[in-house]
């Protein structure tokens, strides 16, 4: 018997298929994830024959926001438009019916949970509301490359009386009416600092994560949870993707009556996808997702469907491992689609040009500083994952949104509801985790405003075709009960603290710990440690003292002491070594940029150590070149301690290098490498795992001895520098690249506003960073 699939590929019986799933549109809309993937199969093999009826089928699936698809040929069709033309005479947009429902629920409803696909215009109904919305509103994401993306949208959308803001703070008041806080829940916690503060929405987006991993998941729920107790009347909303049970949020944090009308699950797609499968001779095979409708059997296919989307001008997002990233592996596999990349055109080499600006990094194969991360993107490939210093991922993202990639090289993050959607996703990596990877499944295909019905291609490894099957067969749930509300006997102490603190009310809004560490971190027996910092690192006067710096001896009094006060904040156990070396380095890194050093110059420094380039550069000056060679294969990378993926606490933490002498030369130390893991221990080890800790150390001991010096610090902890003019700047939202520029502008600010000199010598990119706070005439 022939397949539905083969049927579709040889044109037979076509037009009766077609016309059934029409008539299911029209009753159910578009809810089957199996006739999209039918429908997928027809636009790719059979396209005359579908023009026929796309018009109707966009239609019927409710896709008005669409140009061009007025339907008269058919009746339903007809019948949905006019659906979509109230729609917009009720709205003032052309939303889908699941776009109106969802703004709808999100407005009548103090509480609302909702779970949808990807690519179902979810976002465009949150930039519609945050637009209108009169007050303040609180966007919580689960990461700062998610952070990136609402930024740049929300400031697109909205005018200079709207603040946005990437943290926690009362700025600009005299021409801002109200903020946007786009947060991560770490940064939260700032929210319940600020005095007097409103918050009248509260947007938890890509809420999944909530069970992603045991700390951020309950460190999630009670940020939650404090929003309630906080903002009382504030309306909540959670958004998910592909979750059966969007009222568990409701349900786990008790924030009311589950009901029909504060949780959704729509079931509605806008995008098709169809499935591939290739092996290791780079044979490619359609094969169906829902088998006994379309094919138990894969088809062999006459091309390749990558090289195909890379010579039309597509992208194409491969999924992999940081690992294969790091050590390379992934582009040696796939070089044979890299090398035959043109090189980019000058507008993305300015982007490329900003990179390098700011990591120092070289494209140059035979420099000490050759990063692939650059030579990659002049052939238009794209490396995207969570270690990309946050400045790197802007313009990354820039290069992808401008339509410069051809293929991007990702790991999690795009999991992470990272809004880049590609003409194929290759899961060269296949992760047995069905949320992962519907939402990746879901990156696959673009939803446009052009009339045609729009669909992507996913490609698995071949022994991942079942398992891919298999997956969708399985309904994602998330746990209806917190963390924070069960007793585990493997909780670590601080564990134990924080959930005690929570469920009691027992929370330190000022420092985001538990009274009984803040207790812990004031007790006077700790003053040795924190004057063996100051005393050590700053002059009389509070001022860093770069001399004292310098002393190595007195440089380890500083981090031996900040290691110790990092043990009074745990509860029940001293670090262990390795979590002393983590501790260490990142203070290391931390005394770097608080001496004034710019990331690429802290990197540039890292490198030169673990490298041993002065030392190599000495042998590459004395020696023949060939003597220099063999001389260099036998010297070693100096020993670092990497920042680990877990973060701190971690009392299962092993030492081992960033870079093994089983594994690498000094000369084969990657730049990158070194790049990733510094930004890791600036952003993920020093600003999620110690700041708030050391911050609160110092501003305890200012409360309580009215010391300059510790006043100091608790800013240098804070902003990493003491200058008030920077401090403001950097609570406006400025980057420290910018300020370097920006500062001699200033002749005035405060929290109502700044005020700016002369600016007429200023590049258009320039006017465009400071334009938000200067009031229209």
């Amino acid at each position: 018997m022939v397949s539905l699939l083969q049927n579709i590929k040889e044109g037979s019986n076509i037009e009766s298929e077609i016309r059934l799933i029409i008539s299911r549109l029209y009753e159910l809309g578009p809810v089957s994830r199996s006739d999209m993937e039918v429908l997928s199969y027809i636009k790719l093999y059979q396209p005359e024959v579908f023009s026929k009826y796309e018009k109707t089928m966009l239609n019927l699936m409710g896709l008005f926001f669409k140009e061009g698809i007025s339907d008269k040929d058919d009746l339903r069709g007809l019948v949905c438009g006019l659906m979509g033309d109230a729609i917009e005479l009720e709205y003032g947009k052309r939303y889908t019916p699941m776009q109106a429902n969802l703004r709808e629920s999100i407005l009548n409803q103090q509480v609302f949970s909702f779970s949808s696909a990807t690519s179902t215009g979810k976002s465009y109904v949150f930039r519609d509301i945050i637009q209108k919305y009169d007050q303040n509103i609180a966007i919580i994401v689960p990461s700062r490359a998610l952070i990136n993306e609402y930024f740049i949208n929300v400031r697109e959308m909205v005018d200079k009386t709207v603040n946005v803001l990437t943290f926690a703070d009362i700025i600009n008041t005299d021409i801002a009416q109200r903020s946007v806080f786009i947060l991560t829940p770490e940064r939260a916690r700032e929210l319940f600092r600020i005095n007097n503060l409103t918050i009248g929405l509260a947007l938890f987006d890509e809420a999944q994560m909530v069970d992603d991993d045991q700390r951020r998941g309950m460190y999630f729920d009670s940020i939650v949870r404090r929003m309630r107790k906080h903002f009382p009347d504030a309306k909540m909303l959670f958004a998910h993707p592909f979750v059966e049970n969007p009222e568990a949020q409701i349900e786990r944090n008790s924030l009311g009556n589950l009901s029909d009308e504060n949780s959704r699950n729509y079931e509605f797609n806008n995008v098709g996808q169809l499935f591939t499968c290739v092996d290791n001779e780079r044979r490619f095979w359609d094969f169906a997702l829902d088998k006994d409708r379309l094919s138990k059997y894969k088809n062999l296919i006459d091309y390749d469907p990558i090289r195909r989307c890379i010579e039309n001008k597509g992208s194409v997002l491969i999924y992999t491992t940081k690992a294969s990233i790091y050590n390379g592996e992934v582009f040696d596999d796939l070089d044979d689609y890299i090398s035959q990349l043109c090189n980019v055109d000058d507008d993305a080499i300015e982007i490329i040009k900003n990179i390098e600006e700011l990591i120092g990094g070289s494209s140059n194969k035979d420099s000490e500083h050759y990063s692939d991360l650059l030579a990659l993107l002049y052939k238009g490939v794209v490396i995207h994952h969570g270690s990309l210093p946050l400045n790197v991922r802007y313009l990354v993202e820039e290069f992808v949104r401008n339509g410069y990639c051809r293929i991007c090289f990702a790991t999690s993050t795009l999991y992470q509801g990272i809004n880049m959607p590609f003409d194929i996703v290759y899961i060269k990596r296949f992760k047995n985790n069905p949320l992962f990877i519907k939402n990746l499944v879901g990156r696959a295909g673009r939803s446009t405003k052009k009339p045609e019905f729009d669909f992507g291609r996913v490609i698995v490894n071949k022994g991942a075709m079942s398992d891919l099957r298999n997956i969708y067969d399985i309904d994602v749930k998330i746990s209806n009960s917190s963390n924070i509300d069960i007793d585990d006997e493997s909780d670590e102490a601080d564990i134990k603290e924080f959930k005690d603190a929570i469920r009691s009310g027992q929370l330190n809004d000022s420092y985001g710990l538990t009274y009984q560490q803040v207790e812990r971190l004031n007790r006077v027996n700790n003053d040795v440690y924190i004057e063996n910092i100051i005393n050590n690192i700053l002059d009389d006067d509070g001022n860093f003292d770069t001399k004292k710096y310098k002393d190595l001896a007195k440089r380890k009094i500083v981090t031996d002491s900040f290691s110790e006060l990092y043990a009074v904040y745990l509860k029940g156990r001293q670090p262990t070594d390795a979590e002393f070396s983590v501790i260490r380095t990142a203070v290391e890194v931390f005394l770097q940029q608080i001496s004034g050093h710019s990331l690429r110059s802290i990197v540039s420094s890292r490198f030169a150590y673990i490298a041993k380039t002065s030392e190599r550069r000495m042998l590459r000056n004395n020696l023949p070149d060939s003597v220099y060679r063999l001389k260099c294969n036998k010297i070693y990378p100096a020993y670092s301690t990497p920042a680990p993926k877990s973060g701190l606490p971690n009392k299962d933490l092993k030492e081992y290098p960033l870079f093994s002498i089983d594994k690498y030369r000094a000369h084969e130390v990657s730049y990158d490498l070194v790049m990733y893991d510094t930004y890791d221990y600036i952003d993920k080890i020093w600003g999620f795992c110690l700041s708030d800790i050391f911050y609160a150390v110092f501003d305890l001991y200012y409360e309580r001895t009215q010391d300059v010096r510790a006043d100091k610090m608790r800013k240098l902890i804070r902003y990493a520098t003491v200058d008030e003019k920077e401090i403001l700047l950097l609570r406006y939202g400025f980057l420290f690249e910018d300020i370097e520029w920006i500062k001699p502008l200033v002749i005035g600010i405060d929290e109502k506003r700044i005020k700016f000199g002369d600016t007429s010598n200023l590049s258009e990119k320039q006017k465009d960073v400071i334009s938000r706070y200067i009031p229209d005439e």
